[in-house]
């Protein structure tokens, strides 16, 4: 079938899947629109097997990073300005780090480190380190790598099945 055909039918099913399951059996391990985030990427970054490695390496380097940044603004106060501070030195931090491989793909990483900010401003009770430190997915940095996991692994299924499904060259 027509490529655009395939990848049609493909991203269709597999948004059902993905919302489906985000919101059901992965409902307490993995955020919707994080996977969908992260999906995004792997398209954006190659859709190819080094944009899996990339993808993940920016990903979990951004959410790392940002988990830390937040925890530095909750318990190392300087002043008035101690979020914009904190985020500062951590966007250093990951652009400096851009230079490795791995670490390359810097709008992934910016885009990673905001869904930590995203998740722990907008849902109530994240800025403890109660939350912060727990070693389960009630810590947003393990429900954001977790998230990061399945979109990415989903980016690349649908790929792959977009492949075997299309006709053309």
């Amino acid at each position: 079938m027509p490529a655009i055909i395939a990848l049609t039918a493909v991203l269709s099913v597999s948004a059902f899947f993905v919302v489906w399951l985000s919101t059901t059996l992965l409902a307490n391990i993995v955020l919707v629109w994080a996977v969908f985030i992260c999906w995004g990427t792997y398209f954006a970054n190659g859709a190819n097997m080094e944009s899996v490695k990339l993808s993940l390496g920016a990903l979990i380097l951004g959410i790392v990073l940002g988990q830390i940044a937040v925890i530095c603004i909750v318990n190392i106060p300087v002043g008035t300005v101690t979020a914009a501070v904190w985020v500062a030195v951590f966007v250093a931090i990951f652009t400096y780090a851009s230079k490795i491989k791995l670490f390359s793909v810097l709008p992934t990483t910016v885009y990673a480190f905001a869904m930590i900010f995203a998740y722990v401003l907008q849902t109530p009770d994240q800025l403890t380190m109660e939350v912060l430190s727990a070693q389960d997915f009630t810590n947003p940095m393990l429900k954001l790598i977790a998230s990061a996991i399945f979109g990415v692994a989903v980016g690349h299924g649908t790929n792959y099945l977009t492949g075997i499904l299309s006709s053309d060259e």
